[in-house]
């Protein structure tokens, strides 16, 4: 299929196994393959702005190119030889809600609401390290999103992206 589905099915399939794998191994970010914490590791009432940012940004990004998978719940650190490569798990408190409120995130996060994000909890001891979330590539042309709260009001900025990539 390609990169990205193969990452996704393979974190799928081993779980906490394979983002301990990259881990060890200091696994770079590349072009399919990010990892995020989330800001207030899930225990926000709402999904945090910067969680909502992020995805918003990986959404389009990752949509208008050949795919991607996020890991949530992975710390991420610049590394002077290989970039940014995993650190270290920062668990996410109730993945399930995580993963919910990701849900009800995406269709506001771009204006087509994009139809091909799978999200994923890893399953493992307490609490789960991460959940996954696979975006397939799509055609269109994406704007993203993004809410600034300026003091009492609500600004809405919309940025252009075109699509790359054929279905």
């Amino acid at each position: 299929m390609g990169r990205a589905k193969d990452l996704f099915d393979r974190i799928a399939k081993e779980g906490e196994k394979a983002i301990d794998d990259f881990i060890v191994d200091r696994q770079s970010e590349e072009l399919f393959l990010d990892f995020k914490q989330s800001a207030d590791a899930g225990r926000g009432r709402k999904l945090h702005d910067n969680d909502r940012w992020n995805l918003s940004k990986a959404i389009s990004g990752f949509g208008n190119s050949e795919g991607g998978v996020i890991v949530w719940g992975v710390d991420c650190r610049d590394d002077a030889a290989q970039g940014d490569v995993a650190r270290c798990k920062v668990p996410i408190e109730n993945p399930k809600r995580f993963v919910s409120r990701l849900e009800g995130a995406v269709s506001g996060c771009t204006i087509q609401a994009h139809p091909h994000v799978r999200h994923h909890a890893v399953e493992s001891g307490s609490p789960p390290p991460a959940l996954l979330l696979h975006i397939s590539p799509r055609v269109t042309w994406h704007l993203i999103r993004q809410r600034v709260a300026l003091n009492t009001t609500c600004v809405q900025d919309l940025i252009l992206f075109p699509s790359l990539m054929q279905s």
